[in-house]
């Protein structure tokens, strides 16, 4: 068959081991080692480490440290979570929100919602070096989302409400420690999540209304936050050896 002409297969988990045995793969030419995503999350805080202290939006989080933030959203998860904040502006005076939309270009309907209501916002694209960053920042920009993660209280991470739903990587937020929320629609990360949810490193939530309760529950519980963010953060390092595993065999 094809496969006698490679000598190893590498598999991220241990189901997809079982389907390449089940094709006719000898188990002594597969080797499980686990998701390189793990790796890359660690690889990626490391660096980020390096500049953070130097990040433009950390005066304006040890000023204000109660901070959610909803990252790669869809268009049309976009005015939910604005929605959100803008319910618990009312309870919790102090909470800061930075939206982080998968595509920028999906934010029109969002900003004429803010307008309509005449609700204050930072653009990232209009911050000038000095300027005051309003309790809504909204990033227009591609490329922040992972250094911003570091200053969340509380993270929804977006994609999971949406038609075209599947997910975005939950271990960007998991390596910083941060206790994070997702959608139902997950399936491009089901594997991941699944784990984490049974060593209660994530929380799920099946709609707009229990996304609301989990996000002010954690908010007013900073000891249940840190419980589960440090969950998330052990999560990340358990797993992390695939690309050392993977350059032992080559």
């Amino acid at each position: 068959s094809c496969f006698d002409k490679i000598k190893l297969f590498f598999c991220q988990a241990r189901l997809d081991a079982k389907r390449f045995e089940a094709l006719g793969v000898p188990s002594s030419k597969i080797l499980v080692t686990g998701n390189i995503k793990f790796d890359s999350a660690l690889q990626s805080y490391h660096k980020a480490l390096s500049r953070s202290s130097s990040h433009y939006y950390r005066p304006w989080a040890e000023k204000h440290p109660l901070l959610w933030l909803a990252g790669s959203t869809q268009e049309e998860e976009n005015i939910p979570c604005l929605k959100i904040f803008l319910q618990l502006k009312t309870i919790l005076s102090s909470l800061r929100f930075i939206l982080v939309p998968r595509k920028p270009d999906s934010l029109k309907g969002a900003l004429e919602f803010l307008q309509g209501k005449k609700v204050p916002y930072t653009l990232r694209s209009s911050l000038n070096p000095g300027d005051k960053i309003e309790d809504l920042f909204i990033i227009d920009t591609i490329g922040e989302l992972f250094d911003l993660y570091q200053f969340a209280s509380v993270v929804f991470i977006g994609k999971t409400f949406s038609e075209n739903g599947g997910g975005q990587n939950p271990l960007e937020a998991a390596v910083w420690g941060k206790a994070v929320i997702m959608g139902p629609a997950y399936e491009n990360f089901r594997t991941i999540i699944d784990e984490m949810r049974e060593c209660q490193a994530i929380q799920i939530v099946p709609d707009w209304a229990q996304l609301k309760e989990k996000i002010q529950d954690l908010l007013t519980h900073p000891e249940i936050q840190k419980t589960m963010g440090e969950k998330a953060r052990q999560y990340v390092e358990n797993n992390a050896r695939a690309s050392e595993i993977i350059m032992e065999k080559i």
